[in-house]
């Protein structure tokens, strides 16, 4: 029994045929190193599994290899080892198609690009004319809908804000840090068109709203809800809501939007 094991071992990875001694070295150099070939999967650690799944499909002597987001998950470092890796394969004759979001990986890796959206290829080329295509940028970043270029906000003599440049992209959710009095609160208002623009440019979906009055930016479809609490408290919830939805681009859809909105809070 033990001679018919080590027989199935022996042919396990290609059908009548060992591996080569070269092959068999190229695997071993693929696998985790830190760890002796007796380890179980289990007491390997993220990385050294992804590269011991490596090493088991280099061991079958493949001519195409097919890498699904290997890098995921992995520590810059790691990814670095991975990288490094892959480009050894690569370099030994193997073909290689990889589906990967670590973005500085594809640039150091692939040859070419192909870019799918919605299961409709987008794109397909050498990796930096792909990355400025314009649909390219649409589908990883949405459209540009909001542009803070280089203002500059004073209360009065003092500056708050000088030199500040912002873009945010439609789908994005971008958090503004700093400390106490870094000026976060004067830039909301500022987008908000609640402080006024000294200098510099404000494009909300392409347009320079700059220079709007406050219920302009409103009109716009720019919506803020400020720091201390602002409601009429003389007025029911359904007042106020009824209030926050006189705006003529909600106005029409008055029902439906209300209805949606209590539906976010409803228990």
């Amino acid at each position: 029994m033990k001679l018919e094991m080590k027989q199935a071992r022996r042919n396990l990875c290609w059908p009548r045929q060992r591996l080569s001694f070269s092959r068999r070295q190229q695997a071993r150099r693929s696998r985790p190193r830190s760890r002796s070939a007796s380890a179980a999967p289990s007491e390997l650690n993220l990385h050294e599994r992804k590269f011991l799944e490596l090493a088991r499909a280099l061991a079958a002597r493949p001519r195409l290899v097919l890498l699904d987001e290997v890098l995921s998950g992995l520590t810059p470092a790691e990814v670095n080892d991975a990288i490094g890796l892959i480009r050894r394969i690569r370099d030994r004759g193997a073909t290689i198609v990889f589906v990967e979001h670590v973005m500085r990986a594809v640039m150091a890796l692939a040859d070419r690009v192909a870019v799918l959206n919605y299961g409709k290829l987008i794109a397909e080329g050498p990796c930096e004319a792909v990355m400025k295509d314009p649909e390219v940028v649409r589908a990883y970043l949405g459209t540009l809908m909001l542009e803070v270029v280089d203002i500059k906000v004073n209360y009065g003599a003092a500056p708050a804000l000088w030199g500040v440049s912002l873009q945010v992209h439609s789908g994005d959710l971008v958090c503004v840090v700093g400390p106490n009095g870094a000026g976060k609160t004067t830039l909301i208002n500022t987008i908000a068109g609640l402080q006024a623009v000294t200098a510099g440019a404000l494009r909300f979906n392409g347009r320079d709203i700059s220079r709007l009055a406050s219920h302009r930016f409103c009109a716009a479809g720019i919506a803020i809800v400020p720091e201390g609490r602002r409601l009429f408290t003389a007025m029911s919830v359904a007042d106020n809501l009824t209030l926050g939805s006189f705006v003529p681009m909600a106005r029409a859809h008055r029902a439906a939007t209300l209805e949606q909105v209590l539906g976010l809070f409803r228990c």
